[in-house]
């Protein structure tokens, strides 16, 4: 294969990959290594195919492989330290991010990512660096973004919280993110129309027989990932991190239902079979992920829309509700750059109104849900994390074991934003946090207070 040929194809794999078809673009990458091993670009590329489709060891090998070969390529160690972070090699991702910037001095989304797993004990010249970044006009929005947050971050770190609210708020006006409330307050009164406790029950009833699908759910940012990992610790139990398949479930019914109807009267109308269905194939998804698991957590904190669905779809599945103190959750999600969804999070009022959103919602399915539904206070975890730890374990009808007491010492790759948070001991300072900032935030107070 020519030089220009193999150019070509890794052009269309990044267009394919851009645009979600990762298998797609692996092939093409491929058919250039079979002729050309040594391409560092298709090299590259092909890893990020893994890493998308959640193949850490391999993304890492092929990335490594690499980097190898291109020392001095700053987007590589980018990528390479993304994959370490992921797998719990902290100290060697923040190596590897911190050549990226040397290399890239303006490396915008590397200073991010390096201030979501790092914590800045004394002063750094990272600070100086981003804010001279942030003095030139030729920085677009996107890297402006990430360079608020980054160096909002690092002061919060150094506690200078008047200089790092000024960047969190930079950082969220410059995401130019649109988003209506009233959006939210629609879907959920319409939802609690719909799912009534007579329409659930008899659901439930010709629901797919299985205790398998555990589901954590609540707001972003209120513990959802440590209860995961504090579940993923007990030998019986997978954590599968943040599985979309809920949501797509819940657009695939339209498709089953007859006449021109949405979900969720789409749940109201479509044929048991149906339901049956899409909840068998769900659960043959989480068997190939770990075949020998008595439960696999889903942890995908939105689902907590979706739990009038999830008892149609599974008679035994359990859900555990993860609760924080709402100031302390709503300003963790306005302090956290969303790269997809969440638009809510950018507006320190907005935020609020879908928080009370949120709240009614699981007021509503505490009143219908005829599978029980587990609340686990943050506040109540980090005071005393084995006496609610052992709760947790008892709700799933497992027998308790030591180290679901010690989660940060579990060996599993954490895919989000908490991945530095989850490799820590247990830890109380994140409760009341709100109050350093509580000069700032009047519009969320006055939102959550209604």
């Amino acid at each position: 294969m020519k030089r220009a040929e193999s150019k070509e194809l890794v052009t269309q794999g990044v267009a394919l990959q851009k645009s979600g078809h990762h298998q797609k673009a692996a092939t093409l990458y491929k058919r250039v290594l079979e002729t050309d091993p040594g391409n560092v670009d298709a090299t590259h590329l092909l890893g990020l195919t893994f890493y998308q489709n959640k193949d850490f060891q391999t993304a890492k090998d092929l990335i490594g492989r690499a980097l190898q070969a291109a020392p001095n390529e700053p987007h590589i160690h980018h990528n390479y330290a993304a994959v370490l972070s992921i797998l719990g090699d902290i100290y060697a991702a923040e190596g590897h991010l911190r050549e990226a910037i040397r290399l890239k001095p303006d490396y915008a989304e590397a200073f991010y990512n390096l201030s979501a797993i790092i914590k800045l004990r004394t002063s750094d010249p990272l600070v100086d660096q981003i804010e001279a970044l942030l003095q030139s006009k030729a920085v677009s929005d996107e890297d402006r973004c990430f360079l608020h947050f980054a160096v909002a971050k690092f002061l919060d770190d150094l506690k200078e919280f008047d200089r790092a609210f000024a960047h969190y708020k930079a950082g969220n006006t410059a995401k130019n993110v649109q988003y209506d409330p009233r959006v939210a307050t629609r879907f959920r009164e319409l939802m609690a129309h719909v799912c009534t406790a007579d329409l659930l029950q008899n659901r439930n009833k010709e629901a797919f027989k299985t205790a398998l699908p555990i589901f954590v759910v609540g707001m972003p940012r209120s513990g959802t990932s440590l209860l995961e990992q504090i579940l993923a610790s007990h030998s019986a139990v997978f954590g599968a991190g943040e599985l979309g398949d809920i949501k797509q479930i819940s657009d695939a019914l339209d498709a089953h239902t007859d006449g021109d109807v949405s979900y969720p009267h789409s749940l109201e109308l479509a044929d048991a079979d149906v339901l049956r269905g899409l909840a068998k194939s769900y659960i043959l998804r989480l068997k190939q992920m770990a075949p020998d698991a008595k439960g696999i957590v889903n942890k995908m904190p939105l689902n907590f829309w979706h739990v009038g669905l999830i008892s149609s779809l599974f008679s035994h599945a359990k859900i555990i509700h993860c609760r924080r103190d709402p100031v302390d959750t709503c300003l963790s999600c306005y302090f956290q750059n969303f790269t997809q969804g969440q638009h809510f999070a950018f507006d320190l009022s907005q935020v609020g109104a879908f928080y009370v959103t949120y709240e009614k919602m699981m007021e509503h399915w505490r009143r219908v849900s005829p599978i029980p539904i587990l609340e686990v206070n943050y506040e109540d975890l980090v005071e005393t994390p084995e006496a609610v730890s052992k709760e947790i374990i008892a709700f799933l009808g497992l027998d308790w074991e030591p180290q679901c007491s010690a989660p940060h010492l579990t060996d599993r790759s954490v895919h989000t934003a908490s991945r530095w948070q989850v490799r820590q001991p247990i830890y109380r300072s994140s409760r009341q946090r709100w109050r350093r900032y509580e000069k700032h935030i009047s519009p969320l107070l006055s939102a959550l207070s209604g």
